[in-house]
């Protein structure tokens, strides 16, 4: 039985299969501190408001039960968790949390949100000679091994499988086998798989999943990183999925590939008679000044209409009042925070010129060089993620970690901006041109492999409807690498660093207006019990970050 708690970490209790029914009907008890567990420890972290006084309970989910192709005559069960004393929910169950989001965006504005994700990993093998090799021997007795590439990373006893470029073909020949392994293993749990490649660190890989409801996205993810880290192990070989594992390679990243649906069909953008068509796709957002929570009592909206993206508390579509703005340098405490030496190629792509969305929702025509216009409904999500993108990042982004990922150059997104086609900006638009409509989607690049992806989703979510509720409008998109624009223009387009530190995110969530209101509608999606552990758990991995050695992370998150 799996579950991922509030540090992103996968955990499991196993039970005989003659046992499963009972856990159906019955669940499976487990101490309430397992979703206030930080990454480095097992012991509940302080404010969590969870301790080693209580119980909740594992129940099954029958429907995402799979057969593990790597380790025969077991089968492998996300859960849910129940409260004992009242048989009801428990109120840090992530996954019922996402689908109470859900509910949320589909009572609210009549819209549904279609997921894909993207896994990068580093694939590594035991040096030759190590503890790493002696304890993969057995395990690797009968399988294909990968060419050593030297590199051992941090005296852990594994390096890289290769030291290759991006998509270089060479990189697949060596790592053939066990790639090939992964993906019928996915195909196999009925996890259906877009596409693999060679990504640009020395080693590192990415498995790209196909869309899925939200919470069955979720579910897969978790599901296809055991998977990949079940296989891999088989073959004498082990995964990491930390976000910045060699200082001067690319990082790994998780990115959501998302698009919003209305009534089973998607509404990104729509052509009628060669130009797009905002009517066709917009939806009314909900009525009269409301935002309701599922089953429960109407909340306050904003009265503000437009807004520009902007740090902390510059955003204007706030509903309460401001607090102090605020951006306090964090200290950091990533080993790997200095910013890597590299420069990955990258030609800049022409400036377009942005159609705004109207309220009207008249037609718009096509953009410069073919590309369609996001429909009204994804040009508000796409702001709301944009405006509130500085506290949006202790959820998809949430460990130290995850900012030495994020710097200019690197492909992961290091300022407040999008574009379209723009692989530099962490809001990416494809335009795959007029005649592939159903390709065009929404790219989120501002996540990594340390999410928990119920939470992760649904603080998208939430940042997203908090755009559509005021229909607020995005700045210009920008179609350079953003570290390439000057002052003027990146005034003009609202670019601004990202925050460099989880620390300095959760102050900003705390001391500004865009954090007050994030942490509204958060409150009212994920609950305030499971909020409050999981924020608890970010500032204790906050605090414990200089004490973090490389060696550690890199087999930390696997």
């Amino acid at each position: 039985m799996l579950w991922c708690d509030t540090a992103g970490i996968r955990r499991c209790r196993v039970i005989p299969s003659q046992r499963y029914k009972r856990a159906l009907s019955q669940g499976v008890c487990i101490t309430t501190a397992c979703m206030a567990m930080p990454a480095y420890g097992d012991s509940p972290v302080a404010a969590s408001g969870l301790s080693a006084v209580g119980e909740a309970r594992m129940v099954p989910i029958e429907c995402t039960r799979v057969a593990l192709p790597w380790a025969p005559g077991h089968h492998m069960a996300l859960v849910e968790f129940d409260a004992p004393k009242s048989d009801g929910p428990w109120e840090c169950c992530p996954r019922r949390a996402l689908r109470n989001t859900v509910k949320m965006m589909e009572e609210n504005f009549g819209l549904t949100m279609k997921v894909g994700f993207e896994i990068e990993f580093l694939l590594l093998e035991p040096v030759p000679g190590s503890g790493a090799a002696a304890g993969a021997a057995g395990a690797a007795a009968a399988a294909p091994r990968c060419a050593g590439a030297g590199g051992e990373l941090y005296g852990t006893g594994w390096r890289p499988v290769d030291n290759k470029l991006y998509c270089q073909s060479s990189a697949m020949d060596r790592s053939a086998a066990v790639l090939d392994a992964m993906v019928a293993a996915l195909e196999e749990m009925g996890i259906p798989v877009e596409q693999w490649h060679p990504e640009s660190a020395p080693g590192q890989f990415e498995v790209v999943l196909a869309y899925t409801d939200t919470v069955a996205a979720a579910d897969r993810l978790l599901l296809a990183k055991e998977a990949i880290v079940g296989v891999a192990r088989s073959h004498g070989l082990n995964v990491s999925f930390l976000p910045k594992p060699v200082r001067n390679a690319a990082g790994s990243g998780c990115h959501m590939h998302l698009s919003l649906w209305k009534n089973g069909v998607k509404c990104m953008a729509v052509t009628d008679g060669g130009s797009f068509s905002a009517a066709a796709a917009c939806v009314t957002a909900a009525a009269a000044g409301t935002f309701r929570i599922p089953g429960g009592a109407d909340a306050k909206a904003a009265s503000s209409t437009t807004a520009s993206s902007g740090r902390g508390g510059g955003s204007s579509l706030a509903p309460t009042a401001a607090a102090a703005p605020g951006s306090a340098a964090g200290a950091g405490g990533d080993v790997f925070h200095d910013a890597p030496d590299m420069d990955p190629t990258s030609s800049s792509i022409q400036r377009q010129q942005n159609q705004r969305p109207e309220e009207s929702a008249e037609e718009r025509p096509v953009l410069v060089g073919g590309a369609p216009v996001p429909s009204n409904e994804h040009m508000h999500f796409l702001a709301g993620l944009l405006a509130y993108l500085d506290v949006l990042l202790p959820f998809t982004s949430p460990s130290p970690n995850s900012f030495a990922r994020m710097q200019p150059g690197a492909w992961a997104g290091a300022h407040t901006a999008w574009g379209y086609n723009n692989r530099e900006v962490p809001l990416r638009v494809t335009a795959p041109g007029p005649t592939r409509l159903l390709d065009m989607h929404l790219e989120y690049k501002a996540m990594d492999g340390t999410i928990n992806p119920y939470i992760a989703t649904a603080a998208v979510m939430v940042a997203g409807m908090l755009g559509l509720f005021v229909k607020l409008v995005p700045p210009e998109p920008c179609q350079v690498p953003p570290s390439e624009l000057a002052a003027e223009a990146a005034a003009r387009l609202g670019v601004k660093p990202l925050p460099g530190s989880l620390e300095e995110c959760l102050k900003l969530l705390q001391s500004t207006r865009g954090g007050e209101n994030l942490m509204t509608g958060l409150t009212e999606a994920l609950g305030e019990p499971l909020l409050q552990a999981f924020l608890a758990v970010r500032a204790a991995e906050a605090s414990h970050a200089a004490h973090d050695l490389p060696g550690d992370l890199l087999l930390r998150y696997t």
